[in-house]
């Protein structure tokens, strides 16, 4: 037969079993809510460690943007550069050794976003050295529009070509 001491000492066993598992069991879910919690923390990491790549990246490209930029400017500039036209057109003519006699300007046509700028270019020189002159508008950095183009030879024994050229150029009003 079990004494009273013994009794005490199993009710004591069980009590500190009972804690124990009590004990174990708050900590276990204390452990989940904490691990919950660091993982939310790992992909909030992760999340903002991506970001940062992301804008590491920008910025390695900034100078490629910038360089791209600075070439859509000179395609389509923000005015329109009517001197800056003309001296391109006569160094062109120099290059090509053809004479450039005139180059007119039209009245400005105003688009949604762009500015048509509408110029003339009378011309004489050889009939390769005009077609030169014609490849060399094309590798321009800016853009240029050949509209119409007229051809007259001077006579049928000359080599000589006149021309007259319509153009367009645009700028970003």
């Amino acid at each position: 037969m079990l004494r009273k001491r013994d009794y005490v000492i199993l009710i004591a066993v069980l009590i500190s079993v009972l804690a124990a598992v009590y004990l174990t069991f708050t900590e276990v879910r204390s452990l989940r809510s904490t691990l919950s919690a660091i993982e939310d923390e790992k992909n909030a990491i992760e999340s903002l460690n991506d970001k940062a790549v992301y804008l590491q990246e920008i910025k390695n490209k900034e100078q490629d943007y910038a360089t791209v930029l600075e070439e859509y400017n000179r395609m389509i500039p923000s005015k329109p550069g009517k001197n800056d036209i003309i001296g391109t057109m006569y160094e062109l003519g120099k290059n090509c050794s053809v004479d450039i006699t005139e180059i007119k300007f039209d009245a400005e046509v105003k688009g949604q976003r762009l500015m048509n700028l509408p110029f003339t270019i009378n011309l004489n020189g050889d009939y390769i050295d005009i077609f030169s002159f014609f490849e060399g508008i094309r590798q321009q950095k800016r853009i240029y529009n050949i509209i119409n183009i007229n051809l007259t030879r001077e006579s049928s024994t000359s080599d000589n070509v006149y021309a007259n050229i319509l153009l367009n150029s645009y700028y970003v009003k």
